[in-house]
């Protein structure tokens, strides 16, 4: 993502920019704050996942993440299957009765609703790039939290089962210079919720200061 991040911002004659990334998104945003410290402004983490690897980022979740993240660390190849059956309209809508009060309340919002149908499918390739997607998010990091320079703030809502709150909290002990943003009453739509705020801290945030300026 790092790389391909660099290859965009250079086409678009970018010099600094902020990165966020929402749920798996998260730890790719990480990647490219790590690889491009004097261009990122600020990261945003929105619900994120943290290391996938590590066995305390599956503490708390639903049994269906748990079993995703478990294959994906010691069986990628058996990822497809239960992508699979999450598909049948039967178990989908199971798997929608499971989610917190939140994050319905969340989904029945109008703007929501018009955001949601102007994102792709996650499935319009199959199962296929989700499983690899999951698999690459299991892998261990190629970075070290504690090496990111730059400010990251995380959201997250500590009714959260997709990635329980104590991945943030983990996260942020990591990180050099966190700012976190914990919500008693929110859950994985934290950042829809805080959208506003979010946008607020990436307009304001100003190109970082390399130490050689500083000095």
């Amino acid at each position: 993502m790092a790389a391909d991040v660099d290859e965009l911002t250079a086409h678009l004659g970018l010099k600094h920019y902020a990165v966020a990334g929402e749920s798996g998104g998260g730890p790719h945003s990480l990647a490219v704050s790590h690889a491009h410290p004097d261009e990122v402004t600020v990261t945003l983490l929105l619900a994120a996942m943290g290391p996938g690897h590590e066995r305390w980022v599956r503490k708390g979740m639903r049994a269906t993440n748990i079993l995703l993240h478990y294959l994906g660390v010691y069986c990628p190849a058996a990822l497809r299957i239960p992508l699979a059956v999450m598909l049948i309209p039967p178990f989908n809508h199971r798997l929608e009765r499971q989610v917190p009060a939140a994050d319905r309340a969340a989904v029945a919002d109008p703007d929501y609703q018009r955001r949601r149908l102007a994102e792709p499918d996650a499935f319009r390739g199959g199962t296929r790039p989700v499983a690899e997607e999951l698999r690459l998010l299991a892998r261990p990091w190629e970075f070290d939290l504690a090496e990111i320079r730059g400010t990251v703030h995380l959201w997250h809502g500590s009714k959260d089962v997709n990635v329980p709150i104590a991945v943030a909290r983990g996260v942020a002990d990591a990180l050099p210079d966190a700012v976190p943003h914990f919500f008693p009453d929110a859950a994985h739509a934290v950042g829809f919720g805080q959208r506003h705020e979010v946008m607020k801290i990436i307009a304001g945030a100003t190109r970082p200061v390399s130490p050689k300026e500083a000095k």
